[in-house]
């Protein structure tokens, strides 16, 4: 599947390219000069609400499962040890490459080598106002843990010499994983026989590898029918405020909470009421279905700040929980039983009630309608049970296309 996503700037964007052409002697300079990844500065720790600025730009191309390619620009910051993730263009036409935060539909990734992750995005909100969000995902307190094959590896020279920049970088040479297929294309000063790695620097399997025998740009990575390749990297500057940012995580947590507390008094005076008037069985059913949820969301709400909702599953699944198609189908069937019930006892009393006549037998199709949604939902989270991601998803896809219609 092809995403769009795209990046921020607050204010300025720069670009800054060295007069020099690729292989040439300044522009490896300029490239080979990174010293988060040559060990000589260390990564800075990030917070959200920052200013970032960034020295390196690169194009990934990568192919997808339906044979297509699609190109995504990447920044790098080579000193402090962060990158940024610019989405493809819309309908192929080609890589973002200006971080435009002004924009409504902006979206832009920011990753710190540390394991923060940043997810900057724009919306529309009340009186047509731009509102700036980011989301943490947690990896401030859990950070994002990067594969660690890159980092601790031995690669073997596999003699396969290629040229790229449309031939202007030649000598780049193939180097493969000791007891692996993955296949890694290197341009450096010298290829040894074997290479040890220590630190990697990038994205999609391309950027900078540091090992003991020097630096290395990754010009390509192929993996069984995969690959993705640098299309282009160029020295140049962009810049990105990002303090005008709110984090959702925190409006997120805020208001769940102060729903959680509105529905817990709701429930207590629901219950204080409960043993008079019409449908009490029907009541009782709903209510009991409501402390249920109430103890579920309750949990969940808890354990989405467990860990990051990148890789923590626990996490993960509580997020995808508080917001489950399958709990709005139930609540609707004990509201719809609740409904039946009361103009079924106003019928009772009042046998020439022609509105109560009318809904009744829609109502009895309104429950029939939303057991098998109910059904069909469940399904659904058996048939994907090891991808709750996917099944969330496909639980939306089929609640959007059969609303409960109403019976007024």
């Amino acid at each position: 599947m092809k995403y769009k996503n795209l990046f921020l700037l607050a204010g300025i964007f720069i670009f800054n390219y060295i007069n020099a052409q690729p292989g040439s002697s300044n522009w490896r300079e300029a490239l080979f000069f990174a010293p988060y990844v040559t060990g000589s500065h260390p990564a800075y720790d990030l917070f959200p609400n920052r200013q970032f600025i960034f020295d390196t730009k690169v194009i990934v191309r990568s192919s997808m499962e339906d044979n297509t390619t699609v190109d995504i620009c990447m920044w790098l910051n080579t000193r402090e040890g962060y990158m940024g993730i610019l989405p493809p263009g819309r309908n192929g036409s080609g890589p973002v490459v200006e971080i435009n935060p002004e924009s409504p539909d902006f979206i832009f990734i920011v990753l710190g080598i540390n394991g923060t992750a940043y997810r900057y995005y724009n919306s529309i909100g009340k009186n047509n106002i731009l509102e700036k969000w980011v989301s943490t995902a947690n990896t401030e307190m859990f950070v994002y843990e990067f594969p660690a094959s890159f980092s601790s590896s031995t690669l073997q020279n596999s003699g396969e010499p290629r040229s790229y920049y449309d031939g202007q970088v030649t000598g780049v040479n193939a180097y493969m994983y000791v007891g692996s297929t993955t296949k890694l294309f290197l341009y450096g000063n010298r290829y040894p026989d074997r290479l040890h790695a220590t630190r990697y620097f990038g994205n999609f399997g391309v950027g900078y590898l540091q090992t003991t025998e020097g630096t290395y740009l990754i010009f390509e990575r192929q993996e069984f029918e995969r690959f993705y390749k640098m299309k282009s990297i160029d020295p140049g500057a962009a810049t990105f405020d990002a303090r005008s940012y709110q984090v959702i995580e925190n409006k997120y947590f805020t208001e769940r909470t102060y729903d959680l507390e509105k529905e817990r008094l709701k429930i207590i005076k629901d219950e204080a009421r409960l043993n008079s008037g019409n449908c009490i069985s029907e009541r009782t059913n709903y209510l009991d279905w409501r402390k249920r949820k109430w103890m579920q969301q309750k949990g969940n709400l808890i354990l989405i700040i467990s860990g990051n909702l990148f890789q923590s599953r626990e996490a993960q699944q509580a997020m995808l929980g508080s917001m489950d198609p399958l709990l709005i189908i139930q609540e609707s069937i004990h509201k719809t039983r609740v409904s039946l019930c009361n103009n079924q006892a106003t019928l009772s009393r009042i046998p020439t009630d022609g509105t109560a006549a009318r809904k009744i037998p829609c109502l009895q199709n309104t429950i029939i309608e939303l057991q098998n949604q109910e059904a069909a939902l469940r399904a659904i989270d058996e048939r994907f049970a090891s991808s709750p991601g996917q099944a969330f998803a496909e639980k939306s896809k089929y609640y959007m296309q059969h609303l409960p219609r109403g019976c007024d």
